[in-house]
């Protein structure tokens, strides 16, 4: 089935979303991850992103999905998804560029969950380099890098 349209169209962004979370096939959902970044300024659109970026079993996706994030840092909801891709996704270099994405923003922003899971993350990580990262972010905010 083609349809066409603009990606302003509602029917379209809708189809748009729903091919974020319902194609099995991981390039379309690629695409589909690419073309919705460009309206990430949109809270649906954002919560469409931030869920492929914590479920999607694809890395190319899941890092797609994150790019168009990065900039949305501060919002909760993005916060959320982001926490939840620090302490269970499988890449080092997804976990990495959440704290990348993080350090270059208003600390003062952070959720205290946030802090939680890069607090949590310091005593289950295995990587050297994220470890020694979440180390840092966490030093910046003036958080201890142990949980009580």
């Amino acid at each position: 089935r083609t349809i066409s349209g603009s990606r302003d169209d509602q029917r379209i962004r809708q189809l748009l979303m729903a091919a974020t979370k319902e194609a099995t096939d991981p390039g379309l959902r690629a695409q589909t991850v690419t073309i919705l970044v460009g309206d990430a300024n949109e809270s649906d659109v954002r919560e469409a992103l931030a869920f492929a970026m914590a479920n999607d079993e694809n890395t190319n996706v899941r890092l797609k999905a994150m790019e168009g994030l990065e900039r949305y840092a501060n919002d909760p909801m993005v916060q959320n998804a982001l926490a939840h891709v620090l302490l269970n996704d499988p890449n080092t270099g997804m976990r990495t560029r959440v704290i990348d994405a993080l350090t270059g923003h208003d600390a003062q922003a952070l959720d205290p969950q946030m802090v939680g899971a890069l607090q949590e993350l310091m005593s289950r990580e295995d990587d050297s380099d994220v470890r020694e990262r979440a180390r840092q972010m966490l030093h910046s905010i003036k958080a201890s890098a142990e949980t009580y």
